[in-house]
């Protein structure tokens, strides 16, 4: 029997992703034959997978996400000026008290 997996191409209708985005595509796509409306043979060698609309809007989701900035320069800025003019306090009861609710949510 043909190795299937080394053959198939998955493609989302309309989609144009970045690398990472590629890799969890076709981790999902592996993961969840649900996820599938269909598949059609292009040729001999070139099986192609059809998601669903929720596919889709899932790569709408991860483009709104990655335009969001990773850092919000206005508040390290305020930050910075706290900590230059000796304003910056630690409450260093909230930052435990913040550590242990991760930890009770990871255990």
């Amino acid at each position: 029997m043909k190795n299937v997996e080394s053959t198939m191409s998955i493609r989302i209708p309309g989609a144009d992703l970045n690398q990472g985005s590629q890799k969890a595509g076709r981790a999902a796509a592996r993961s969840s034959d649900s996820a599938t409306q269909g598949t059609s043979a292009a040729g001999a060698g070139d099986d192609t997978i059809t998601l669903t609309n929720t596919a889709a809007e899932l790569k709408k989701l991860e483009q709104s996400l990655a335009m969001i900035p990773d850092i919000d320069h206005a508040r390290v800025a305020t930050i910075k000026a706290a900590i230059a003019e000796g304003d910056y306090q630690v409450d260093a009861d909230k930052i435990v008290s913040n550590l242990l609710d991760v930890e009770r949510g990871i255990s």
